[in-house]
Protein backbone atom coordinates (compact mmCIF):
# COMPACT_ATOMS: atom_id res chain seq x y z
CA UNK A 1 0.00 0.00 0.00
CA UNK A 2 1.19 3.57 -0.97
CA UNK A 3 1.44 5.83 1.86
CA UNK A 4 0.04 9.44 1.43
CA UNK A 5 2.07 11.98 2.45
CA UNK A 6 0.36 15.64 3.85
CA UNK A 7 0.95 18.42 3.34
CA UNK A 8 3.57 20.23 5.43
CA UNK A 9 2.62 21.68 9.15
CA UNK A 10 3.25 25.28 8.24
CA UNK A 11 1.48 25.20 4.81
CA UNK A 12 -1.58 27.44 4.11
CA UNK A 13 -4.74 26.02 4.78
CA UNK A 14 -6.43 28.27 2.25
CA UNK A 15 -5.67 27.27 -1.17
CA UNK A 16 -7.03 28.77 -4.69
CA UNK A 17 -5.37 25.91 -7.25
CA UNK A 18 -4.21 26.26 -10.91
CA UNK A 19 -4.27 23.94 -13.36
CA UNK A 20 -0.39 23.20 -12.85
CA UNK A 21 -0.46 21.94 -9.71
CA UNK A 22 -3.78 19.78 -10.05
CA UNK A 23 -1.48 16.71 -11.76
CA UNK A 24 1.33 17.48 -9.49
CA UNK A 25 -1.37 16.62 -6.52
CA UNK A 26 -0.95 12.75 -7.58
CA UNK A 27 2.84 12.88 -8.47
CA UNK A 28 3.50 14.40 -5.13
CA UNK A 29 1.10 11.94 -3.65
CA UNK A 30 0.05 14.66 -1.56
CA UNK A 31 -3.98 14.70 -0.14
CA UNK A 32 -5.52 17.26 1.11
CA UNK A 33 -6.28 17.16 4.87
CA UNK A 34 -10.50 17.77 6.13
CA UNK A 35 -9.32 21.08 7.56
CA UNK A 36 -7.57 22.46 3.96
CA UNK A 37 -10.24 24.89 1.83
CA UNK A 38 -9.61 24.67 -1.77
CA UNK A 39 -11.06 27.04 -4.53
CA UNK A 40 -11.14 25.77 -7.78
CA UNK A 41 -12.01 28.26 -11.05
CA UNK A 42 -15.31 26.23 -12.54
CA UNK A 43 -13.65 26.27 -15.83
CA UNK A 44 -11.09 23.81 -14.97
CA UNK A 45 -11.87 21.33 -17.81
CA UNK A 46 -10.90 23.71 -20.37
CA UNK A 47 -7.76 23.74 -19.07
CA UNK A 48 -6.52 20.28 -18.46
CA UNK A 49 -5.56 17.83 -21.31
CA UNK A 50 -4.62 14.47 -19.51
CA UNK A 51 -6.23 11.65 -18.49
CA UNK A 52 -4.44 11.83 -15.72
CA UNK A 53 -5.23 15.34 -14.46
CA UNK A 54 -8.60 14.63 -15.46
CA UNK A 55 -8.67 11.94 -12.75
CA UNK A 56 -7.15 14.08 -10.17
CA UNK A 57 -9.88 16.76 -10.80
CA UNK A 58 -12.67 13.75 -10.64
CA UNK A 59 -10.98 12.68 -7.37
CA UNK A 60 -11.38 16.43 -6.12
CA UNK A 61 -14.46 16.73 -6.85
CA UNK A 62 -15.76 14.26 -4.67
CA UNK A 63 -14.10 15.93 -1.77
CA UNK A 64 -15.70 18.44 0.45
CA UNK A 65 -13.60 20.86 0.95
CA UNK A 66 -13.24 21.59 -2.92
CA UNK A 67 -15.12 24.49 -4.07
CA UNK A 68 -15.88 25.67 -7.60
CA UNK A 69 -16.27 29.19 -8.39
CA UNK A 70 -16.64 31.62 -11.02
CA UNK A 71 -15.25 34.93 -9.74
CA UNK A 72 -17.37 38.51 -10.48
CA UNK A 73 -16.78 40.56 -13.44
CA UNK A 74 -15.65 42.96 -11.38
CA UNK A 75 -12.51 41.04 -9.78
CA UNK A 76 -11.85 39.54 -13.55
CA UNK A 77 -11.85 43.09 -14.79
CA UNK A 78 -9.56 43.70 -11.61
CA UNK A 79 -7.17 40.91 -12.72
CA UNK A 80 -7.01 41.41 -16.80
CA UNK A 81 -6.10 45.46 -15.74
CA UNK A 82 -3.18 44.11 -13.06
CA UNK A 83 -2.33 41.69 -15.91
CA UNK A 84 -1.76 44.04 -18.39
CA UNK A 85 0.51 46.66 -16.13
CA UNK A 86 2.33 43.78 -16.01
CA UNK A 87 3.07 42.78 -19.28
CA UNK A 88 1.73 39.11 -18.92
CA UNK A 89 -1.71 39.72 -20.28
CA UNK A 90 -0.80 37.84 -23.49
CA UNK A 91 0.81 34.60 -21.59
CA UNK A 92 -2.15 34.42 -19.24
CA UNK A 93 -5.40 32.07 -20.47
CA UNK A 94 -8.86 32.44 -19.53
CA UNK A 95 -8.75 30.10 -16.54
CA UNK A 96 -5.17 31.74 -15.39
CA UNK A 97 -7.10 35.22 -14.90
CA UNK A 98 -9.69 33.35 -13.08
CA UNK A 99 -7.36 31.81 -10.45
CA UNK A 100 -6.17 36.20 -9.89
CA UNK A 101 -9.83 37.12 -10.11
CA UNK A 102 -10.57 34.48 -7.40
CA UNK A 103 -7.28 35.41 -5.31
CA UNK A 104 -8.94 39.31 -5.21
CA UNK A 105 -11.84 38.28 -4.41
CA UNK A 106 -10.60 36.00 -1.19
CA UNK A 107 -7.32 37.79 -0.07
CA UNK A 108 -7.18 34.90 2.63
CA UNK A 109 -6.04 32.43 -0.01
CA UNK A 110 -2.89 31.65 -1.00
CA UNK A 111 -2.82 30.52 -4.71
CA UNK A 112 -0.47 27.67 -5.43
CA UNK A 113 0.56 27.92 -9.05
CA UNK A 114 4.29 26.78 -11.30
CA UNK A 115 2.89 29.06 -13.82
CA UNK A 116 5.76 31.66 -13.81
CA UNK A 117 3.32 34.15 -15.18
CA UNK A 118 1.45 33.89 -12.59
CA UNK A 119 4.07 34.08 -9.95
CA UNK A 120 5.20 37.11 -11.72
CA UNK A 121 1.36 38.77 -11.54
CA UNK A 122 0.80 37.71 -7.68
CA UNK A 123 4.96 39.11 -6.89
CA UNK A 124 4.63 42.41 -8.14
CA UNK A 125 1.03 42.82 -6.83
CA UNK A 126 1.48 40.92 -2.92
CA UNK A 127 -0.87 38.29 -3.90
CA UNK A 128 -0.33 35.30 -1.33
CA UNK A 129 0.93 32.97 -3.97
CA UNK A 130 3.16 29.45 -3.66
CA UNK A 131 4.89 27.46 -5.89
CA UNK A 132 4.51 23.68 -5.78
CA UNK A 133 7.94 22.91 -7.75
CA UNK A 134 9.28 25.44 -10.31
CA UNK A 135 9.23 28.89 -8.03
CA UNK A 136 10.55 31.68 -10.39
CA UNK A 137 13.55 33.73 -8.58
CA UNK A 138 13.16 37.26 -10.07
CA UNK A 139 9.91 39.60 -10.55
CA UNK A 140 9.53 40.79 -13.85
CA UNK A 141 7.52 43.86 -15.74
CA UNK A 142 7.34 43.35 -19.33
CA UNK A 143 7.58 46.00 -22.70
CA UNK A 144 8.08 45.90 -26.00
CA UNK A 145 10.84 47.69 -27.83
CA UNK A 146 11.13 48.55 -32.10
CA UNK A 147 13.46 46.63 -33.43
CA UNK A 148 14.34 49.69 -35.77
CA UNK A 149 13.14 52.97 -34.11
CA UNK A 150 13.60 51.67 -30.31
CA UNK A 151 10.33 52.84 -29.14
CA UNK A 152 8.66 51.05 -26.41
CA UNK A 153 5.63 49.70 -25.89
CA UNK A 154 3.99 48.65 -22.07
CA UNK A 155 1.57 46.62 -23.88
CA UNK A 156 2.14 44.26 -27.18
CA UNK A 157 1.34 46.32 -30.35
CA UNK A 158 0.73 44.27 -33.88
CA UNK A 159 3.58 46.68 -35.05
CA UNK A 160 5.58 49.91 -33.52
CA UNK A 161 3.29 52.57 -33.60
CA UNK A 162 6.07 54.95 -34.83
CA UNK A 163 7.39 53.37 -38.05
CA UNK A 164 5.61 50.13 -38.30
CA UNK A 165 8.42 47.54 -38.08
CA UNK A 166 8.13 44.32 -35.94
CA UNK A 167 8.28 44.55 -31.67
CA UNK A 168 10.35 42.25 -29.59
CA UNK A 169 9.22 42.04 -25.78
CA UNK A 170 12.10 42.51 -23.00
CA UNK A 171 11.67 42.71 -19.11
CA UNK A 172 13.11 45.03 -16.20
CA UNK A 173 13.52 43.30 -13.12
CA UNK A 174 11.57 45.15 -10.47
Amino acid sequence: MVQKRSLPENFPKKLILDSTVIIQILAKDWFLTDDCVVIVPANIKEELKSFESNLVLTLLESKKNIIFLMPSSFSLSNAVNLAKQAGEYERLSSYDLNVIALAIENPEFTIISDDNAIQNLCNIFNIRVLSSFFKITKRKKYYWKCTVCGAQFSKKLDCCADCGSPLKRYFRKV
